[in-house]
């Protein structure tokens, strides 16, 4: 049966889960993507016990439910359980878990103390055993049956005497039984047979080299020698432990050649030796050598337990002013924290530090105060000329200042590039994509651009810059309104993570995806895209834009009509909108919330509600200014529908507003260009008041790239012309101009975009109403004449025909697997399945694996079970 062997170690507080998942994937290599997920980024943001509890049994279960796609039997060791005793959620993650372990996995707790579990309870189920040491303990016939394996016999006499004097204890019986296999010289067994008089006779044999080397990586319980080798200095590392092997030292070989461990016993007396010649600060001088090491090899959580070991502060407060990004990323900042209360507690007096840990503290919780304590660090480091410290602190502090579009900031950041120029690449290429998105918010946005591209440049090593860049230049070239770069950027991106095991920012770049998708005016995409990204990232809590990616939900659902998705996806904007990083979205997705309500009553077919939820919320709301003026556009268009005596006035004020108001974004800038052509479209069935609005939004003319590059909206404005034209027509020669409309309005449905299909046809309605005659233009039985429209019917394309293997590829790419993690379920190299995928994605026509997915279930090729439905968002948000 395969085996996953996991030994716990103190440094694995609060961090467990990942080391679990590792020896995991030594039987399964894609193992565990959901669940390292789930416990990186969706712990809760307070210290809440009942939050805590809850969310480590969550982050159990799913670990067990991951383990459902191991095909064969496990057996997963869980050792030492003790270490981990300070982890208060410990208990709760194996409880969670014990609920969901499939019978193909059996779980092995070992230590040495009973953990806090309802063993009891599984017991009684006869779901648990439980052994104590008295269960443990050897008889003479196992003692007998043991040595025989080492090629030592026992009679029955000196097997009973030997179990005796061990008191069954089996690692003394197997140490002891080792030591005589391996000792030639030996004429019969030991009679003393107490631990250290063990341990002192490995140690008398060995030579001094071979003392030096223990002694040196005592404080380590597992011993890798590539680690040692390359990072601790010590060449000979693997033919030493390849000596101590053939010695019969007390070593465990965890992987040939590779990873050994050193029993405790061993640990401990090589440790004694360094304290009894040099005292603690022996022991100190070793466990600061490791830590070294472990520093320089990127293992910052057991590096950061070594020097808590060391009590050297000097070098605990260097270590952590230099790692303490990776550590909140690492996701040890509790860990780190705490490390910081300890220093303060030993009188460290370290006020830069401790407002920056803080600080991104708070603001990885979402709370308030974090700028101050970022402030407050910063004047301090400037007086003492901690450049590295200033430099980190002005980082977080520009991109605070660039979410909240501080008017100060492109001045502030243009500094900070300077300064930047004497560092690393990496923070040069910060620096730039923060200058970047300076220029973009100011209406830069070709400097934007070139600011991404030299980026990208410099930090193309870097994952997490990877996607800055790639956001940074796909929004700059929408504003540009060139939205074939901007999706092709996002569409290398996306291809790019996809393949990766980035699961966060694989589900930060599908939700800012269908964001930019939604600003293109494909509906279709946005709706994709969001939806995959729920898919992947519903367990993972992501507060901060989980606002964001439900708004296109919203919008999505709105075009459909589909009031009770609507109504679950606007709950969770207005649940997550004071979480959202950028301040422009906490403005406008109250407002926001109503709009979209309003809309998906008025596709759904009640126009009369829609019209009472709009006049509401711009009456009792307080929008931003775009949003208003869009508000009031929509009231607009609801008063001509509903025939209001207001409806003149309503349109002349709303065109007065969409005139005059200046967009922040391009979210702005889109629901101006919208309102305005709605404006005109309404307007144009009610010549009798006629109302003048420009196309090109004076006070948005930043945004005319934009603007002109809406396809949707180039639509509208058609529709608009061809309903003024409709009517100046004479009897009997209306045709073309009613097969214009139709055009226009299917294309519309095409797109996505319900409410403004919806909008063409109520107003279609309304002109034939008016004028009877004009139903000849469009033919008695249209569509376009009836309360509620059908929706279009998607084919695949004739080149859609999928072999079986590519099918089967397509069924697991709608998973959520990777490249490497299909090849392994299918038994194929990576390479042929990516030869698969390219295939796939080229019979559908789609330009990333997301866009296969989409395409395929909405064409039927796969079920559409492979995307979240309504009540799945429901419980993401």
């Amino acid at each position: 049966m395969p085996t996953a062997w996991y030994t716990a170690e103190p440094w694995h507080v609060g961090s467990f889960v990942e080391q679990l998942v590792e020896e995991v994937r030594s039987v399964r290599e894609d193992f565990g993507r959901l669940t390292l997920a789930i416990a990186a980024r969706g712990r809760p943001d307070s210290d809440d016990p009942a939050a805590m509890r809850m969310w480590a049994m969550r982050v159990g279960a799913t670990f067990a439910k991951e383990l459902r796609n191991i095909p064969q039997r496990l057996l997963l060791v869980f050792e030492d359980y003790h270490a981990l005793e300070d982890d208060p959620t410990l208990a709760d993650f194996v409880a969670g878990g014990w609920r969901q372990l499939p019978e193909t996995v059996s779980l092995l707790v070992v230590g040495r103390s009973v953990p806090p579990l309802p063993l009891v309870e599984w017991v009684a189920q006869g779901r648990a055993v439980q052994f104590g040491a008295a269960d443990l303990r050897f008889s003479a016939a196992e003692t007998s049956l043991l040595a025989l394996k080492h090629g030592v016999e026992l009679d029955e006499k000196k097997a009973a005497e030997l179990c005796a004097q061990c008191e069954g204890w089996p690692a003394g019986i197997s140490l002891l039984i080792g030591s005589r296999a391996r000792s030639a010289a030996a004429q019969g067994l030991p009679r003393t047979l107490e631990a250290s008089r063990l341990v002192e006779q490995h140690v008398e044999r060995l030579p001094e080299k071979l003392l030096r080397f223990l002694e040196r990586t005592a404080p380590l319980d597992v011993l890798e020698v590539s680690t040692l080798e390359q990072y601790g200095e010590l060449a000979d590392a693997r033919a030493l432990l390849r000596e101590l092997e053939r010695r019969g030292v007390m070593l465990t070989v965890l992987r040939p050649g590779e990873t050994y461990r050193l029993h405790p016993l061993m640990r401990e007396a090589m440790m004694d030796r360094v304290r009894d010649r040099e005292g603690q600060t022996g022991v100190a001088r070793e466990h600061l050598w490791v830590a070294g090491m472990l520093e320089a090899a990127g293992k910052h959580a057991p590096a950061l337990f070594h020097l808590e070991r060391a009590r050297d502060d000097e070098r605990l407060v260097r270590f952590l002013s230099k790692h303490v990004d990776a550590l909140f990323a690492d996701g040890h900042g509790e860990q780190l924290a705490k490390a910081m209360r300890e220093l303060t507690r030993r009188g460290a007096d370290e006020p830069v530090l401790t407002g920056r840990v803080q600080g991104m503290l708070l603001r990885q919780r979402g709370l308030p105060g974090a700028h101050e304590l970022f402030l407050a660090a910063l004047e301090i480091a400037k007086r003492n000329g901690d450049q590295d410290s200033a430099f980190a602190l002005r980082t977080l502090l520009l991109w605070v200042a660039i979410d909240q579009l501080d008017p100060q900031v492109l001045l502030d950041v243009g500094e900070f590039v300077n300064e930047a120029g004497a560092l690393g690449t990496l923070q040069r290429a910060t620096a730039l994509v923060l200058l970047g998105w300076a220029k973009t918010i100011h209406g830069e946005f070709q400097d934007g651009l070139e600011k991404a591209a030299a980026a990208a440049e410099l930090g193309a090593s870097s994952a997490d810059l990877r996607f800055r860049t790639a956001l940074l230049y796909a929004y700059a070239s929408t504003c540009l309104g060139d939205f074939t770069r901007a999706d092709a950027a996002m569409s290398e991106l996306l291809r790019d993570l996809e393949s990766s095991d980035h699961v966060v920012l694989l589900c930060y770049t599908l939700f800012w995806y269908a964001r930019l998708s939604l600003l293109w005016g494909d509906l279709n995409a946005a709706a994709d895209y969001a939806r995959q990204g729920v898919a992947l990232g519903r367990h993972l809590n992501l507060h901060a834009e989980w606002g964001s990616v439900n708004y296109v939900l919203a919008a999505v659902s709105a075009a459909t009509g589909d009031r009770d998705a609507c109504a679950r996806a606007v709950d969770a904007v207005t649940e997550h909108s004071a979480a959202a990083w950028y301040a422009a979205d906490r403005e406008r997705f109250g407002a926001f919330s109503k709009q979209v309500t309003a809309r998906c009553a008025f596709v759904a077919g009640d126009a009369d509600s829609a019209s009472a939820i709009a006049r509401e919320a711009a009456a009792k709301s307080s929008p931003s200014p775009a949003t208003r003026a869009a508000l009031k556009a929509d009231i607009a268009l609801y008063s001509v529908i509903l025939e209001t005596s207001d409806s003149a006035d309503a349109l002349a004020s709303a065109a007065a507003d969409v005139m005059q108001t200046a967009p922040r974004d391009a979210v702005d800038a889109a629901a101006l260009a919208s309102a305005e052509a709605l404006i005109e479209l309404a307007s144009a069935v009610v010549p009798e008041h006629p109302i003048v609005v420009s196309h090109e939004l004076p006070a948005a003319a930043g945004f005319a790239g934009f603007i002109a590059s809406r396809r949707d909206l180039a639509d509208l404005r058609e529709l608009a012309a061809q309903l003024r034209h409709l009517m100046k027509a004479a009897r009997g020669d209306q045709s073309e101009e009613g097969a214009a409309i139709i055009a226009a309005y299917e294309r519309l449905k095409l797109r996505g975009a319900g409410f403004e299909a919806a909008a063409t046809a109520a107003l279609v309605r309304y002109l034939t109403r008016r004028r009877p005659a004009l139903v000849e233009a469009f033919g008695a039985g249209h569509p376009l004449l009836a309360a509620r429209e059908t929706k279009p019917v998607r084919r695949a394309p004739q080149s859609a025909t999928l072999t079986k293997r590519e099918a089967e590829v397509l069924s697991l790419l709608a998973l959520g697997l990777t490249n490497k993690e299909i090849a392994q379920r299918l038994d194929l190299s990576r390479r042929t399945v990516e030869t698969y995928v390219e295939r796939v994605l080229g019979k559908l026509n789609a330009a990333s694996r997301t866009r296969a997915v989409a395409e395929a279930i909405r064409t039927g090729l796969l079920p559409a079970t492979d995307l979240p439905s309504s009540s799945d968002d429901e419980q993401s948000a």
